[in-house]
């Protein structure tokens, strides 16, 4: 049975069903069945990218050191496509890199670059009195035809993540942004002058709701920490949206919370006593308002 296409490997492992023939050769070829295996892997690495945002261009060592490994020139690192129909294939890079052995054959010299000679050179001492026949190559020992195999899987591994980048780019563009539902300003409260802050209240493609704070204040003390609350506009109800870490922190807001009702963004600051409840030392507060 014939070995499976390298293109075809490489469809197989982007999800593409296998036909009987080829789950048959996988079944008996170790060697095809792990090469497969390599380049599902790829895919399921770079499937596992579609929420990280922009890819990032690798410095042009990486690309020198892969050029050094398989044994080709140093390239320089490509272009960062965003748009995949943008992308241009050169036929240069498509082309049989490696000449057919039957194809190549010593180049016969121009008539002008030999010199003429006379029958008394041709009977001199110095030519060969006998030419040994050259045997033909044997099949065996001729070089494979066509493309060298490890070209091929990179071949194959480049189309891999050409359509990866291709789902990256598409699920991007169809994927809604964020619905921004609510805004505050945060002001200072006596205690903290100075300190200013912001929140923000969106909700995701998936329905969850997400408050994003921002604090500029003095640094909290060494015996106390930051914590985040909602409390409603007669601060009947108090909850907490968590520990602030920072400047900036963004928390999930309970589905069972009317951001109607639970108005108030409070930051408050908090002494490491253990009581989980509202220290009563807030640094600003704001109220929502719908955006």
């Amino acid at each position: 049975m014939s070995r499976i296409d390298p293109d075809r490997l490489a469809l197989i492992a982007l999800g593409e069903e296998a036909t009987a023939d080829e789950l048959a050769h996988l079944q008996e070829d170790e060697a095809t069945a792990q090469e497969l295996a390599d380049l599902r892997r790829a895919v399921l690495v770079g499937r596992s990218t579609l929420t990280v945002g922009d890819l990032e261009s690798p410095p042009e060592r990486v690309w020198d050191r892969i050029a050094a490994e398989v044994g080709m020139p140093a390239v320089s690192a490509p272009d960062v496509v965003t748009d995949p129909a943008e992308v241009e294939v050169d036929p240069v890079l498509v082309a049989d890199p490696s000449p057919h052995v039957d194809d190549v054959s010593p180049a016969a010299p121009a008539a002008s670059d030999v010199p003429a000679r006379t029958a008394s050179d041709m009977s001199r001492s110095d030519a060969p009195a006998s030419v040994a026949p050259v045997d033909a190559p044997d099949d065996d020992a001729r070089p494979a035809r066509g493309v060298p195999r490890w070209t091929k899987l990179m071949f194959a591994l480049a189309a891999s993540m050409a359509a990866v980048l291709a789902i990256v780019g598409v699920t991007s563009v169809l994927r809604p942004a964020p619905t921004e539902l609510a805004a505050a300003a945060l002001d200072a409260f006596p205690n903290h002058p100075g300190a200013y802050g912001s929140a923000v209240v969106v909700e995701d493609p998936d329905g969850e709701r997400l408050i994003t704070v921002e604090l500029d204040a003095d640094e909290a003390g060494t015996d106390a920490y930051r914590e985040v609350w909602l409390i409603t506009a007669d601060a009947s109800a108090i909850v907490s949206l968590g520990e602030l870490d920072g400047d900036e922190g963004t928390f999930a807001i309970p589905d069972d919370i009317d951001i109607d009702e639970f108005v108030l963004v409070d930051i408050s600051e908090e002494p490491l006593d253990g009581d989980p409840t509202h220290s009563g030392d807030s640094i600003v507060r704001g109220e929502l308002e719908s955006v």
